[in-house]
């Protein structure tokens, strides 16, 4: 079996470049409220375009379009309907976010479902622990930087990407942040780290890569080329503890190591919880923080045009 991940952004504009026209296949649609443009038109297009294709709906709005479709056409589309309350109203995702990924994974594991609840309960016990940490975050968020750069390798890159976004978000664009790997940062976009940028790095568990990312904190601390570095990691290794300004070491409480392809969930909160408490900083409300009504809750003003592909 073979899996690819794609925006519904990126199939809805190139859907020749994304869809497999001649194959079997499943596309699966992970959606907040399901009733994003993009998100209905990449059902209609794949079901003209694919000769042979299912859909699977992971949202967490029983009242959105995604789950009407499954509602209305069962046997093209089945749910998977999360609890009400990960459908957060806030502009940006959080909970709905770390839980459709959680859903995700779980779909990973649909063999091994027991091995699959062994790890949530860490997660779940990993999760809390970092929260627990907050002070640290609150007071991060407090000193003046402008800019943010995310770095994680693996898995850890989506929970780097997520960060980024949901600090920007948060800030009405007021942080300007990016995502990127710990070896990739070196090729150009370092150049955007200066005297007012914070560097948050997600360290991985895995000793090959901590080699990688362990040389590359020392290099930025060694350096001083930013305002503030913090590192995140379960168990954070003290070589790296030592580096950097600030850190988070989780999952002291946790029976058992966590996987660090499954620790996207766990790390974003970190980002999360940066997001918001830089946003009570520079006066915005984290629940509508976008003053100038540039973002929403559900992207508005995207035409649908036809395709005939």
């Amino acid at each position: 079996m073979h899996a690819s991940v794609f925006d519904t952004t990126d199939i809805v504009i190139d859907p020749e470049g994304h869809l497999i026209k001649d194959e079997p296949c499943l596309v699966v649609l992970f959606a907040r409220s399901g009733d994003s443009p993009e998100s209905l038109a990449t059902y209609e297009i794949a079901r003209s375009y694919c000769k042979d294709v299912r859909f699977l709906a992971v949202t967490c709005n029983p009242e959105g379009g995604l789950a009407r479709l499954a509602a209305e056409r069962p046997s093209e589309v089945s749910l998977i309907l999360l609890d009400p309350s990960c459908n957060d109203k806030s502009l940006a995702m959080t909970s709905s976010f770390t839980n459709m990924v959680v859903a995700g994974q779980a779909l990973s594991f649909l063999d091994a479902p027991a091995e699959y609840r062994k790890q949530a309960e860490l997660m779940h016990t990993a999760a809390e622990d970092l929260i627990q940490e907050d002070s640290v975050f609150r007071e991060l968020a407090e000193t003046p930087f402008e800019r943010a750069v995310f770095l994680g390798d693996g898995a850890l890159y989506g929970a780097a990407a997520e960060s980024a976004l949901k600090v920007q978000e948060l800030t009405d664009g007021t942080v300007m942040t990016m995502s990127q790997t710990f070896l990739g940062v070196r090729h150009g976009p370092k150049a955007v780290v200066n005297n007012k940028t914070l560097v948050v790095f997600y360290v991985s568990t895995d000793s090959y890569k901590l080699e990688y990312e362990a040389d590359l904190i020392e290099q930025f601390c060694r350096e001083n080329v930013a305002m503030k570095t913090m590192a995140v990691a379960p168990n954070l290794p003290k070589r790296i503890s030592d580096l950097v300004n600030c850190s988070v070491s989780y999952g002291q409480k946790a029976q058992g190591e966590i996987d660090d392809d499954l620790r996207s969930p766990i790390d974003v909160i970190a980002g999360q919880l940066l997001g918001v408490y830089k946003a009570l900083d520079l006066g915005f409300k984290p629940d509508a923080p976008s003053a100038r009504g540039v973002i929403s809750r559900v992207v508005k003003g995207v035409t649908i045009y036809p395709f005939w592909g």
